[in-house]
């Protein structure tokens, strides 16, 4: 995968519980400090939350990542691995794990703020762009973005960084911004399709991406 590959539509993907999708889908994707946020099933560790809610963001709309929905660049981050195999986290089956897959494009065209990084956003030496730098996402590692596999090497020791690039969001998200949910399995499909269904709203596809997962 390279950037010509993805610079049409630039997909941004964020994982949550399947507990999540009603409310995602009655009141969009939120922010922690939103006044419409709704009680919400946590996936992450806590402790890095909390220390990344007060980074400060060094380019415009500023502000701290507490204030924004972050997103990553590819998926099969190292966040997911940690929670399907209960490092640091509750343990929780892919079954359960939802992708939220949008449009950067989308988000851009629609004048929606955003930041993007070259890294994870809570490390040090990660740099930050704002919208108007779009050309700098030519420059992200996107072949690592998108591969299977991220681990350090000796060659090589910033991989695991780079692999978390994200999309940081500082506004709601409506629902039909949500491009589609991607899921692991049959099973996990036609439980989300059917929360889809019962939703008076716009119906959301719902995919199977069992290669974006850790067996």
């Amino acid at each position: 995968m390279n950037w010509e590959m993805v610079k049409d539509r630039v997909y941004i993907y964020r994982i949550t519980h399947i507990d999540n999708i009603e409310g995602i889908l009655r009141y969009g994707i939120t922010r922690r400090s939103s006044p419409v946020h709704t009680e919400y099933r946590s996936i992450g560790n806590t402790d890095i939350i909390h220390a990344r809610d007060e980074k400060i963001i060094p380019v415009n709309p500023s502000g701290h990542i507490g204030e924004y929905i972050p997103f990553y660049l590819g998926p099969r981050s190292p966040m997911l691995y940690n929670i399907v195999n209960g490092f640091g986290v509750e343990k929780i089956p892919c079954r359960d794990i939802v992708y939220i897959v949008t449009s950067l494009v989308a988000i851009r065209d629609n004048g929606i703020p955003f930041v993007f990084t070259d890294g994870n956003a809570r490390a040090c030496v990660t740099s930050f762009f704002a919208t108007e730098e779009w050309d700098k996402l030519a420059e992200l590692d996107w072949e690592l973005l998108y591969s299977q596999w991220w681990r350090d090497t000796d060659e090589d020791p910033d991989r695991k960084r780079r692999k978390q690039a994200e999309c940081l969001i500082k506004q709601d998200l409506s629902v039909d911004m949500i491009s589609c949910f991607c899921v692991y399995d049959e099973v996990a499909r036609d439980r989300v399709v059917s929360i889809v269904q019962d939703f008076d709203g716009p119906q959301t596809s719902v995919i199977i991406k069992k290669s974006w997962y850790y067996d």
